[in-house]
């Protein structure tokens, strides 16, 4: 009876270890690619026009992108959030919510957490005028880059792993 086993429980321990090669490199590319999407501003830089701003129009909270900004910069400058409030988040919906914090340097952080994407953000306010520091998003294309990056990675791992461990395996029958 053990000999008939084991060729189930080596089959069943390889599928294990490679549903947890496919898992680690599908959870190491979900969370490594926004960086990836990473935009630092300079002066010169061209700012993405989904750049996120955060604005309190009418004592609602609300995001405005780069672009409608740039068109009405007067109409923003005095509804801009250049200080938090003491509130840690401010409700967009049901499902959605920013975060802003205060950085050193006057700099302010922005998280924007809505149910099929987030958004990171900073960016510095000096007298209603924004200037964009660093952008990221994660959007739902990534788990459609991350799961080609598992698919091949695991047998390739797999591939690498026997490779390595067959010549190891030869190297010492011949010591």
């Amino acid at each position: 009876m053990e000999l008939k086993m084991k060729p189930i429980i080596e089959k069943v321990g390889k599928l294990l270890i490679n549903v947890l090669i496919f898992v680690f490199l599908f959870g190491g590319a979900y969370f490594v690619l926004p960086y990836a999407s990473l935009q630092t501003y300079t002066e010169s830089s061209r700012v993405s026009l989904m750049f996120p701003l955060a604005i309190l129009d009418h004592g609602t909270a609300r995001i405005i992108d780069w672009s409608s900004y740039q068109r009405n910069v007067d109409l923003y400058k005095d509804k801009i959030i250049s200080a938090p409030t003491q509130k840690e988040y401010y409700r967009l919906s049901q499902h959605e919510f920013l975060r802003l914090t205060p950085a050193p340097n006057n700099v302010l952080k922005l998280f924007i957490y809505e149910e099929d994407w987030h958004c990171w953000a900073k960016y510095s306010v000096s007298n209603g005028i924004v200037k964009p520091i660093s952008y990221r998003i994660r959007t739902p294309s990534v788990m459609f880059i991350g799961f080609p990056v598992a698919l091949i990675g695991t047998p390739l791992i797999g591939w690498a792993y026997k490779r390595f461990f067959r010549r190891n395996r030869t190297r010492e029958k011949t010591e």
